[in-house]
């Protein structure tokens, strides 16, 4: 379980680009917060429950590049819903860990409350919503990675961020998800999400994959046009200086 944690450790460099650790990680840790729902404490609870709160906390402070993001995402043609995903998704896993966290004479109520909310924000639609952005499908007519490669001007540290940042946001919903099919569901529904989410996850990090890829071997070039652009704003700089000094 440490060694699948572990992967939240890993600079944005290796887990933007990584496929096929995410959904193990989420399918691992789900069943050992399922212990808590019981009241089982142990070591591993506490870990896992530790290492998803320190991982919402993250998502909760957006660094001033990924709002300059968030606000250029905000003036593309995207379908409105994709707008209050991150928002309901942090806010269902905030409710699920609730009952976690909750003694157990507080247990039922917390419970009752995450049922409610998860329904009232949408359930599972909100992982459905941010699977299409990601992958352009359905009423997204484009990748929100490619409108966010462009708006980056091809830096792949920024892109990179905002990979792992929809990873995470990724992790937080599925282990929600997760947590509403123990509560809600018996053992073969939940395998059957586990099987439909497994294939549709690793899609998705194929595709930030090739992305960040395509964006690291467009580098040159774009470094060749940033240098040009550079020249031409010096250039035309130089002539108002020029002028200023005359007069």
């Amino acid at each position: 379980m440490h060694k699948l944690m572990d992967m939240f450790e890993k600079g944005a460099e290796v887990l933007a680009s990584a496929v096929g650790e995410l959904f193990p990680l989420c399918e691992a840790a789900a069943p050992v917060l399922r212990l808590a729902l019981d009241n089982v404490q142990s070591k591993e609870v506490f870990y896992v429950k530790e290492q998803f709160l320190t991982v919402r906390n993250k998502l909760d402070v957006l660094s001033t590049q990924l709002e300059d993001i968030d606000c250029e995402i905000k003036k593309g043609r995207l379908d409105s819903q994709y707008f209050s995903v991150e928002e309901n998704i942090r806010n269902q896993f905030r409710k699920y860990m609730d009952i976690l966290e909750a003694k157990q004479q507080f247990k039922d109520v917390k419970t009752r409350l995450f049922l409610e909310h998860f329904s009232k924000t949408g359930g599972e639609k909100n992982l459905f919503v941010l699977y299409d952005a990601l992958m352009g499908t359905n009423t997204f007519g484009e990748s929100v990675l490619e409108l966010v490669e462009r708006y980056v001007a091809r830096n792949r540290r920024l892109l990179e961020d905002f990979c792992v940042r929809m990873k995470e946001l990724f992790c937080l919903g599925l282990i929600a998800l997760l947590g509403h099919c123990a509560l809600t569901q018996g053992q073969e529904e939940e395998e059957d999400k586990i099987q439909e989410w497994s294939s549709k996850i690793e899609e998705v990090e194929s595709r930030m994959k090739t992305t960040i890829e395509s964006c690291t071997a467009a580098f040159p070039e774009q470094a060749k046009l940033d240098a040009q652009r550079l020249l031409h704003e010096k250039g035309r700089r130089e002539p108002a200086r020029y002028n200023s000094a005359a007069s």
